[in-house]
């Protein structure tokens, strides 16, 4: 691609990433005074489908526009052009001087509190506006923020929005396959299903990254999927509470909006010797209306004498209601109080189901509390654990590529009546084609192989669609396969047989 100049005017001089999706290159505008330089994405797209090319062309613009409306923000790189050449698919947008974030982070010397959290306030009203445009980024991570040499502001690039044209090859594939990146992605967005708090969580964990000096790879779980990283981190209890509450596991419990957690910051920062307490301190509790969207409440803070009289009021109250149950409790022989034999006997089998799932035997414990009278609290019990179901057929398929034992748990474990069923089955069909597509792309690389044609090797494994690690270890297997193969004598079946090998 060196000195090759596109569309007229933007020549190519060196590459800078390359990545599953696509290839950026810096560049020169030869239309601009002094050649002023651009960067050049390219994404990888070259499926010799004529539908595929109208579903591609047709998201590329529509992410094109977004691109050049988010590009009003002077933290995110203006849109200078988007054009098709040659049925590829290519955006120019202005070069930004400065070093990635992944080389400030090291490992050797977490950040201090203070950088964290200037970190945090320069990055999420960036944020904060991109969901104003409803745009979630999708992929935000350190290789895509940089330091800019200028003001040392971070700008953010790279937005996932625009490699859904690479994951249009079926829209039906486009809709259920993640874009992201392990360790900063959050579990609903690894199953297709994105939503804003799905940055918060990028940016929680980027923070955890520099106070720890840990990828988020290496970082632990407990049982319920919360990250453990509090003990290896040196800041206040108030920074990291709401850290925390930026990476819960459950997205119905994280922030709902960039701007609530900016608020909160804001009050550490004026209030740096309060403790925090979701009730009586001013840190802004994420609350939603009725419709479902985020609000942030005015901060109040009660005073002792005011919390004082409302506890006098109430102690008569609470005398009455105690009365009132020990009454009761006496004409129904205590059944409201220490149930009967039968609600004794359902509350073991409970219990024995909660300890299943503890030891992570979701399956037995969903059996054993689906015998039990449906509740609402057995309910939910059996759709919290039948998600924990989900995740792992999603890991065993994305982990392993096992998509035989990935469906056995989505069809024949997960119980109808939850609401992870119907999203399991929905990501079953599209690892279903994802699988078809992806194997017999596998099945012709290994055939080129055979044939010692390396480099028609290595264009097929470019073909898999590769988001999911299982898929990037065969695409790499072939790449090592071919290369191994291109070393050796043409026609030494030993070498030949080694490098095929590597596939299996």
């Amino acid at each position: 691609m060196d000195n090759k100049i596109l569309s007229s005017r933007y020549k190519i001089i060196r590459a800078l990433s390359k990545g599953g999706f696509g290839s950026t290159y810096l560049a020169e505008d030869t239309q601009y005074p002094d050649n002023q330089q651009c960067v050049v994405k390219k994404l990888h797209s070259n499926v010799a489908d004529r539908e595929f090319l109208k579903i591609a062309r047709r998201l590329f613009k529509k992410e094109a526009n977004a691109l050049a409306e988010l590009g009003e923000h002077p933290q995110i790189p203006r849109l200078l052009a988007f054009f098709e050449e040659q049925e590829e698919f290519y955006l120019v947008q202005a070069y930004v001087r400065g070093k990635i974030l992944t080389q400030e982070l090291n490992t050797s010397t977490p950040w201090s509190e203070d950088r964290v959290i200037d970190f945090l306030q320069d990055i999420l009203q960036i944020v904060d506006f991109i969901h104003s445009k409803g745009i979630i980024h999708r992929d935000i991570k350190p290789d895509n923020l940089i330091c800019r040499d200028s003001d040392r502001k971070l700008v953010l690039v790279d937005f996932g929005t625009v490699k859904e044209v690479v994951m249009a090859r079926t829209e039906a594939i486009a809709l259920t396959v993640s874009v992201g990146t392990r360790g900063y992605m959050p579990t609903e967005q690894a199953r297709g299903k994105p939503r804003f708090a799905s940055d918060i969580y990028a940016v929680g964990m980027i923070a955890i990254q520099a106070l720890t000096g840990m990828h988020p790879l290496q970082l632990s779980e407990d049982e319920n999927g919360e990250v453990q990283w509090q003990d290896r981190a040196n800041c206040k209890p108030q920074l990291a509470e709401i850290i925390s509450k930026m990476v819960r596991y459950h997205f119905k419990e994280r922030y709902q909006s960039a701007q609530e957690i900016l608020t909160n910051l804001s009050i550490l920062e004026n209030n740096n010797s309060h403790r925090i307490d979701s009730d009586l301190t001013g840190i802004v509790a994420p609350q939603t209306d009725p419709i479902g969207h985020s609000q942030v409440n005015s901060t109040f803070k009660p005073s002792a004498s005011t919390f004082n009289s409302k506890l006098n009021i109430t102690k008569p109250i609470l005398l009455v209601l105690g009365g009132l149950l020990l009454i009761g409790s006496g004409i129904f022989g205590g059944r409201y109080l220490i149930g009967n034999s039968a609600d004794r006997s359902q509350a073991r089998e409970l219990e024995l189901a909660e300890q299943k799932a503890q030891l992570g035997d979701y399956e037995e414990a969903i059996a054993i509390a689906g015998e039990l009278p449906t509740t609402t609290e057995i309910q939910q019990q059996i759709d919290d654990w039948s998600e924990k179901l989900l995740d792992r057929a999603n890991s065993i398929y994305t982990q392993q590529g096992n998509l035989e034992a990935a469906s056995q748990i989505i069809n024949d474990i997960i119980p109808d009546s939850s609401p992870a069923k119907k999203t399991g089955r929905e990501l079953l069909s599209g690892w279903e084609k994802e699988y078809e597509f992806n194997q017999s792309i596998l099945n012709i690389a290994k055939e080129e192989l055979q044939r010692e044609r390396w480099q028609n090797a290595k264009q097929e494994a470019a073909r898999i669609i590769d988001t999911a690690p299982y898929w990037q270890q065969q695409t790499a297997k072939i790449t090592r396969a071919a290369d191994l193969g291109e070393k050796s004598p043409s026609g030494v079946v030993d070498l030949c047989s080694k490098a095929i090998d590597l596939c299996n």
